[in-house]
Parts: structure tokens; sequence; C-alpha cells
């Protein structure tokens, strides 16, 4: 469930209240246990690397594409906040890649420089979702 408590109370567009969601996230700083000393098992790597590598790969997705296609919806273009809101978006998905990427370094899981999921993933932007784009 979304947090959307730092969000202005007169917001005039639906994704005016996502770029200040994601505006207040990203001004958060990241409280995550990067001093435990624990490192996974090699059982418990070998179960979970192949899904964090890819996940890692996908979020790290630059979104030109995606935003080159928001910018010529013609519903979804004529909100002044949408495309500030999509980039702020795009922008904490990196974030997380670099979470993740930041847990196979300390794991010594080799990052993916390519995949097939994502290339698939990749021509699944142009699918009508975005026109059902809601916030929590």
């Amino acid at each position: 469930m979304c947090d959307m408590t730092g969000i202005p109370a007169s917001v005039s567009s639906l994704y005016e209240r996502w770029y200040w969601h994601f505006l207040e996230k990203r001004d958060r700083p990241c409280a995550l246990p990067w001093h435990d000393s624990y490192l996974h098992s090699t059982a418990e790597c070998r179960l979970v690397a192949r899904s964090i590598q890819q996940f890692q790969l996908g979020e790290w997705a630059r979104g030109r594409g995606l935003a080159r296609r928001a910018s010529l919806h013609p519903v979804l273009s004529d909100d002044l906040w949408f495309l500030p809101s999509l980039q702020l978006f795009i922008a904490e998905e990196q974030h997380h890649s670099g979470i993740l990427g930041r847990f196979l370094d300390r794991e010594n899981i080799p990052r993916l420089s390519n995949h097939g999921s994502i290339v698939r993933f990749a021509d699944c932007e142009s699918w009508p979702a975005l026109r059902s784009a809601r916030p929590c």
C-alpha cells in the first residue's frame, strides 16, 4: 500500500499525486542493514540468485522507450504531471536496481549484463496498460 501522507491536499491531477509520492520517497533515506555481517549460504544464494539477477537488470532499464511512447499517448501526454511522475518512477526503479546490485555484490553473485526476459518485457511497454495506470 502506498503512503501518500506528504502529498499536498490540493493536487489537480492523478499523476500529480504520483509525482509528489515519488519525490517524497526519493528524498527519504533508505535504511537497509548493510552493516549486518550475515552472508547467505551457498544453498540460499542458489535459490534466489537468478531471480535477483534478472530483477536487478530489469530495474536498471532507462525507460526511454516507455517515456517516448507515453509522451505520444493522446490522453496521458495532455496531463502535465504524467511525464515528470513517470521519470521519477523510472528513477525509483533504477534506485531499486542499485540496492539489488549492492546485494548481489555483497553476496558475490555476478550481475547480469543481458537477459532474454528483459527484452521480452521491453516489448510489453507498448501494452495498453498505459491507459489504466492508477495510483494506490
